[in-house]
C-alpha cells in the first residue's frame, strides 16, 4: 500500500493561528515527520513575498492579454468608457494622482487598492513604471482583488 505525495495542511492566515501552529509542532504531526518551522515573523514575510509575486504575475498576465490600462491618462480614458473593473495604485503614487482618480472611482463605484511600489509592479508591465493601473477583465480583477485582500489581512505590523 503506497502513500501518494501532495498532502497539505491549512493554516488560517491570522498571526495567532500561525503562531500556535508553529509553536505546537502541528506541521510535524500532520506530515508525520519532523518539519523545521520558521519563526512566526519569518513565516509571514515569506508568505507576504509569495503573495506579492503572485499578484505581480496576475497583473502581468492581464497586461500581456491587453486587459490592463496603465498611467493616469489611459486609466481615466478607460474609466470614462466604463471599461475598468478595478484600480490599483502603487504605494508610492502621488496623492494628487490618487485623489483625482479615487473621486472618479467613487462616482463610478469602482473598487481600488494600494499595492507594492512602482518598481515592483513595473516587472509586470514590461519595465514601464506606472503609479496607477486599471484592470479591465472582471474575472482577473476579482482574482487580483482577492489576493490583495489576503495580503492585507496577513501583513504583520
Amino acid at each position: 500500500n503506497m502513500k501518494l505525495p501532495g498532502r497539505g495542511v491549512y493554516i488560517c492566515p491570522e498571526k495567532d493561528c500561525v503562531k500556535k501552529t508553529l509553536q505546537k509542532k502541528v506541521l510535524s504531526s500532520a506530515f508525520k515527520e519532523e518539519i523545521d518551522t520558521p519563526e512566526v515573523n519569518e513565516f509571514f514575510e515569506r508568505l507576504k513575498k509569495r503573495l506579492e509575486d503572485k499578484i505581480v504575475s496576475l497583473i502581468g498576465i492581464s497586461y500581456k492579454s491587453g486587459r490592463v490600462s496603465s498611467g493616469r491618462t489611459q486609466v481615466k480614458e478607460e474609466m470614462i468608457k466604463n471599461n475598468i473593473c478595478l484600480i490599483i495604485f502603487t504605494e508610492d503614487a502621488s496623492t494628487d494622482l490618487s485623489d483625482k482618480i479615487i473621486k472618479y472611482c467613487d462616482q463610478k463605484k469602482i473598487r481600488y487598492y494600494w499595492f507594492s511600489l512602482k518598481q515592483n509592479v513595473s516587472k509586470a508591465l514590461a519595465g514601464k513604471e506606472r503609479a496607477v493601473l486599471g484592470i479591465k477583465d472582471m474575472r482577473l480583477a476579482k482574482t487580483i482583488e482577492k489576493n490583495i485582500e489576503t495580503l492585507n489581512n496577513i501583513t504583520v505590523a
